[in-house]
């Protein structure tokens, strides 16, 4: 099999002192069950941006502002695929959200309240870095 590079983005969305997160779907094949935040992989030649809006509007369905990149972080996602991760900050602007099946609850909540979901791995790696701040 062949080993691959993907590049994922994805959007903690703020509202006030709160942060969307998403329960990915109990029937999903990958992480059923954990918390999330709305992203995915950037394409082959796809902007990061412009993939990050692709997928807030496809996961969640809101108007953000993306502000700019607030964390990065890799790690190895099986035996064959290594996996960079960027995290912008985005600001709410609009909407309620609608969810992709993907997902199945959302929750918007402060940070303490984050700590305590069970999280995806990236999202952990997050959380510990916002909790410095």
């Amino acid at each position: 099999m062949n080993k691959i590079t993907v590049v994922g983005v994805h959007a903690l969305i703020k509202k006030g002192d709160h942060y969307l997160a998403t329960r990915r779907a109990l029937l999903d094949d990958y992480m059923p069950g954990y918390w999330d935040i709305p992203g995915g992989t950037v394409e082959f030649g796809e902007e990061i941006t412009v993939a990050l809006k692709w997928e807030i509007r496809e996961e969640v369905g809101l108007k953000v502002n993306i502000q700019k990149p607030i964390f990065a972080c890799n790690y190895l996602s099986g035996e064959y695929r290594f996996q960079f991760m960027i995290i912008y900050i985005c600001e709410y602007i609009s909407g309620e959200p609608k969810l992709s099946h993907d997902h199945d609850e959302y929750r918007w909540v402060n940070l303490n309240q984050l700590g305590k979901l069970k999280k995806i791995g990236f999202l952990k790696q997050l959380y510990l870095e916002l909790k410095k701040y």
